[in-house]
């Protein structure tokens, strides 16, 4: 990637032309503005602009530009509020350290994002950087609209939607200390912000933050390395904390902030727990009535279903085949738009051939349902209801999630159907419903986290209904209608749920009470693997004891990935530094074992 330039006019001073009242006027104009972007003047023809270059009335000089990074500065987002009482109490309380890190905890709508404009804005006037972080490409760009009207050019973005040249001058704008403020995801972290006094990263419960592809690393390590480096603050913010910060608050590592209110005081949506098990219908009775209600009111509806594409799995009924990926040995996903099978691992696409591969026949049926179903399936039952879909898939193309944002916030959408993208920071006034139509399907992951990622998910996207003057209610629809998880989120009991779940991490000495590594072990040839892995195993045997265990080798649920095998060791730890030289030694002792590949990944956010 190089510097980007561009033709600028410029007056040549030595000469005194004889032009017509057009030629006159473009003179006038470039020497008014001492100099002007040459692609940019669409009122003068091509021909007369080159007429006077040939002529040397006027000059090309070559300038290198930024490529411009689409923020919309958008008028809606710049009015300032005024603080309430919690949050002026925050605001003091932060100012008044250094070299701190600060969990606020804070229910949804209650003004995080007020604070964190005031925190940037202190910062900046002592001519310091900041980095502000969200898990979610869609969220820089309600937050970046309100951010640009109020630092203009001092602000950078940072995400994976940026082509090569954007990144490559926004590091540039970074590096030379012309943008102070870096808003982005993840990655952001890492930005050369000069003299950085201040990182902030809200929804810090996301699993988002953590990158399980190598290198593999979480975001909150690399911002406490570089608060303890550099001596700055450090905010985590979140409606619902994950665990490992909360122990850390409440053990004193971290100080404590709470903003327990509502912005003027407006009710949390009350949630209403439906039992599907015997409904034959996506959509319940009693949540389909909830929606003609809304679309009568012409307010707005969130439908939230944490599964893309139209069908999960695609089988024969004759034979019960069921296609998988053969690289990854996993069920492949149906995609409706594009009539195909979809491997959500590797991205392989396959093309669904009209007869079973196995027993020929043509009973070939579409299992389970996605985002793209219950989007036809809402067409059907609410016609004339304006419906967009909010997926990795309708937000892979540049700037789509923008449009998306766009169209829900100006109510040209009635009903938003999504995924966990939904679910995520977004203010949208007029939505007064959400609905989850499977809230079982993230308790049943084979995870230790999978009680508090339904949790968080859940409290997440209950909290975007009723966030103006309007009263919100959320409906859950479960098969699991007594589940303590899914009661403790339709009441917002964060304090119980965090009880309850520390007493089950404690009893099976799992995260924050033990640090778990997984070491995975990759090749083509299953038995060489298998070979290998029981070496590993054997090896770390050595060193078991009562704050250093060894767990497998086993299969992860995903056996395949991209024509590799994989075996995974799980390891529980207390001592970090100890177990570090075990792994490095492990690795010399695996060097003679030829083309396995070793992945190392510390705290794992994904079981699969």
């Amino acid at each position: 990637v190089k510097p980007l330039t561009r033709d600028f006019l410029i007056v040549n001073d030595k000469i005194t032309p004889s032009l017509t009242p057009k030629q006159q006027e473009l003179y006038d104009f470039v020497k008014n503005e001492k100099e002007v972007l040459r692609s940019s003047l669409d009122d003068f023809s091509n021909y007369m602009i080159k007429k006077l270059i040939d002529e040397e009335v006027l000059s090309v000089i070559k300038k290198e530009v930024y490529r411009e990074v689409l923020i919309n500065e958008d008028n809606r987002y710049n009015e300032e509020h005024e603080l309430t009482i919690d949050q002026e109490r925050v605001l003091k309380e932060i100012l008044s350290h250094d070299n701190e890190t600060f969990l606020l905890e804070g229910v949804t709508g209650s003004g995080k994002s007020e604070v964190y404009l005031r925190l940037v804005r202190h910062y900046l006037n002592l001519n310091k950087g900041v980095i502000l972080l969200v898990p979610e490409i869609i969220l820089t760009s309600q937050l970046a609209s309100r951010f640009k009207h109020f630092f203009k050019d001092k602000l950078a973005l940072l995400h994976s939607a940026l082509n090569e040249g954007e990144k490559y001058d926004e590091y540039r704008r970074i590096r030379k200390g012309e943008a102070k403020i870096v808003i982005g995801t993840r990655s952001a972290i890492f930005a050369p912000v000069q003299n950085l006094g201040l990182i902030i990263i809200d929804e810090e419960h996301s699993t988002s933050y953590k990158q399980e592809k190598t290198p593999c690393y979480h975001t909150l390590d690399i911002a406490l390395f570089r608060k303890e480096y550099l001596g700055l603050n450090l905010v985590l913010g979140s409606a619902t904390p994950s665990l490992e910060s909360k122990v850390r608050a409440m053990s004193g590592q971290f100080r404590q902030l709470n903003l327990p209110s509502r912005i003027n005081e407006l009710e949390l949506p009350d949630s209403y727990i439906i039992d599907v098990s015997n409904e034959k219908e996506i959509i319940s009775p009693f949540l389909r009535e909830e929606i003609e209600k809304r679309l009568e009111r012409k307010e707005q509806v969130i439908l939230l279903l944490n599964r893309r594409g139209y069908a999960p799995y695609v089988r024969c009924k004759m034979c019960l085949h069921v296609y998988k990926c053969p690289e990854c040995n996993v069920s492949l996903n149906y995609h409706s738009a594009s009539d195909s099978l979809k491997c959500h691992y590797c991205a392989r696409e396959y093309r669904l051939s009209k007869n079973c591969p196995i027993c020929k026949s043509e009973y070939i049926e579409k299992s389970g349902y996605g985002t793209q179903k219950i989007e036809e399936v809402i067409k059907e039952q609410f016609k004339g209801a304006r419906i967009l879909r909010m997926d990795a898939d309708s937000t892979s193309k540049k700037n789509s999630h923008l449009a998306i944002v766009e169209k829900v916030f100006n109510n040209e959408v009635d009903i938003l159907v999504g995924t966990q993208m939904v679910a995520k920071g977004l203010n949208f006034p007029n939505v007064t419903l959400v609905g989850v139509l499977n809230a079982d399907a993230s308790l049943n992951a084979t995870d230790f986290r999978a009680n508090e990622r339904t949790f968080q998910l859940l409290v997440q996207v209950l909290g975007r209904a009723g966030r103006a003057d309007k009263k919100g209610i959320a409906v859950i629809q479960t098969y699991k209608k007594d589940n303590q998880t899914l009661n403790q989120a339709a009441k917002h009991d964060y304090d119980s749920f965090v009880k309850e779940e520390i007493k089950f991490r404690r009893n099976l000495n799992y995260p924050p009470f033990r640090i778990i590594t997984y070491i995975e072990l990759r090749n083509k040839d299953f038995t060489y693997l298998n070979t290998v892995s029981k070496a590993a195993k054997d090896y770390l045997s050595k060193f078991i004891n009562d704050e250093f265990s060894v767990l497998g080798p086993s299969l992860p649920y995903l056996s395949k990935i991209g024509n590799e095998y994989r075996l995974r060791i799980m390891l529980k730890y207390k001592n970090k530094h100890k177990t570090i030289e075990i792994i490095n030694d492990l690795r010399v002792y695996l060097s003679k074992y030829n083309n396995v590949k070793i992945i190392i990944n510390v705290d794992p956010y994904s079981d699969i």
